[in-house]
């Protein structure tokens, strides 16, 4: 059963730290990152490959398989909903990769009208929406971002 004592566990954490380091630096860099996790967080692992390879001792250990496989299986996910290695890869978080729907006019009207009543909160929000869900997919940092700020607005709402 997995984890499997046959799985090189120092190559899978070289690996896994060329990941973070990338996924890292795509963070840095860029509003539209990809990665799974945020900055924080990607800081957080790189600490944790540093002490699993400071423990490392060249044996068989079922724990370290297993953090970097977990790890590692977030990773994996985000290439794959993202196209990695395809033409018609995602290359931005805010990018889709399908065409999109047209809506009918009806619910074009509607959403018209409770946007104006509402004096314009609704269009803000679906369009936060939009960067956050795209393609029927939730960026995790996006939506932690988007939560947030949600929750100072309401807490600046409410009457207490």
């Amino acid at each position: 059963m997995y984890p499997n004592e046959k799985l090189p566990g120092s190559a899978l954490l070289k690996e896994l730290r060329k990941v973070v380091v990338h996924a890292s630096a795509e963070t840095i860099t860029t509003d539209l990152s990809l990665s799974p996790f945020d900055s924080d967080e990607l800081s957080k692992i790189l600490d944790l490959i540093g002490q699993l390879q400071e423990n490392d001792h060249g044996g068989y250990d079922a724990h370290f398989i297993c953090v970097i496989a977990r790890f590692m299986r977030y990773f994996t996910r985000a290439k794959f909903f993202n196209f990695c290695g395809l033409p018609a890869a995602r290359l931005s978080a805010d990018q889709s990769v399908f065409t999109k729907e047209k809506r009918s006019n009806l619910i074009l009207a509607l959403s018209w009208a409770f946007n104006v009543a509402l004096f314009g909160a609704p269009e803000s929000h679906m369009n936060e929406l939009k960067r956050v869900w795209v393609d029927r997919s939730i960026n995790s940092p996006r939506w932690k971002s988007f939560n947030n700020k949600l929750i100072s607005e309401w807490s600046g709402i409410t009457i207490y």
